[in-house]
């Protein structure tokens, strides 16, 4: 199964068989309307989170077991960053 969020779909989410050509990438492709594919970890990340808002659910590279493991954007560095880093 896919699934893809599309800005002009009712709840945004969209399941199908078939897989969509031409999709976007970006937020902006989707505020432009254009289908966004999204991951296996997206999708779990949306149905344990429904609440979650749409760039968010995108954000999401990696989830496992309740924790966001790794977010596309990059978090900015500071120092407490940097320890946490450094003790794992």
């Amino acid at each position: 199964m896919n699934t893809y969020i599309q800005k002009d779909i009712e709840g945004f989410y969209y399941e199908t068989e078939e897989e969509i050509d031409g999709c976007g990438f970006s937020y902006q492709d989707f505020s432009d309307g254009k289908y966004i594919h999204l991951s296996e970890d997206q999708v779990h990340y949306h149905a344990d989170f429904p609440e979650s808002d749409i760039e968010t659910v995108m954000n999401v590279a990696s989830y496992k077991d309740g924790e966001i493991i790794y977010y596309c954007e990059d978090a900015p560095v500071t120092l407490e960053s940097v320890k946490q880093k450094k003790l794992e």
